[in-house]
């Protein structure tokens, strides 16, 4: 099997070992993964559902569920605050708790009950959802620093003696967004399907820590202009205007 052939998630290998008792599924043949939109940006979550090559889709067994929340950073709460802290942009206060508290009785029930749990629900090469860094097609909102790479994920060379081989790193693509710079794919809880702001899973550190690198599980938070003005100061002049807060009334 070639490098590019090969799985680089977890579930193929999990599945195998897997046990079934009936109809039901068992404990270890259930495989719910989650994750937040920094986890795209920062961990290479995109290669749970392609190719290590980032140039296919890969499909989960009938045993697994891949969900994104979208428009979230890792480790967000309820009642977060919106600071800098040590990133440039504010921090993003999106918390995924009413999702993961709904998918947390999934879980109960898929293992207890055999009741299947909602389909997956992540980005994916074949609608667009999911993308190179390069084509996100992020607005251009006032006062916020934009990341335009990700974290590289490259090949251990030793397990014993970890030493990372980024020669050929693999591909990491991150969830396309809309013309608010919010995310479209995934868990759409209703602060990001009808938005006041525009959240996002990444942020840049400021001085003094390594300026211009990605903020460790930080996202950004940028609340849309109060006014009908702002609004369309900020849209550019051939860009008509949408739904997004930085481009409607």
């Amino acid at each position: 099997m070639t490098r590019s052939e090969a799985p680089f998630c977890q579930y193929s290998v999990e599945v195998l070992v897997s046990i079934h008792s009936g109809s039901k599924p068992s404990l270890r043949s259930t495989r719910p993964e989650t994750n937040t939109s920094t986890e795209y940006w920062q961990k290479g979550a995109s290669l749970l559902v392609t190719d290590p090559l980032g140039t296919r889709d890969v499909e989960l067994p009938a045993t697994a569920r891949g969900y994104l929340f979208a428009g979230t950073q890792h480790g967000a709460l309820a009642w977060m605050g919106s600071t800098p802290g040590n990133c440039v942009n504010p921090r993003n206060p999106h918390s995924p708790t009413p999702a993961q508290r709904a998918l947390l009785v999934a879980l109960d029930e898929w293992v207890s009950e055999g009741k299947a749990p909602p389909a997956s629900r992540m980005p994916r090469l074949k609608d667009g959802t999911l993308v190179a860094p390069g084509e996100l097609a992020f607005p251009p909102v006032p006062g916020i620093a934009v990341a335009r790479r990700v974290n590289e994920v490259g090949v251990l060379r030793d397990w014993v003696k970890p030493e990372m081989d980024l020669s050929k790193p693999y591909r990491a693509l991150v969830p396309q967004v809309d013309l608010d710079g919010n995310e479209t794919s995934g868990i759409l809880l209703p602060d990001i399907a009808v938005p006041l702001g525009t959240h996002t899973g990444w942020n840049l550190y400021k001085a003094p820590f390594p300026e211009g690198e990605l903020c460790d599980r930080d996202g950004t938070y940028k609340t849309f202009p109060a006014t009908r003005a702002p609004r369309w100061k900020s849209a550019t002049a051939t860009t008509p205007a949408t739904r997004g807060g930085w481009k409607r009334l």
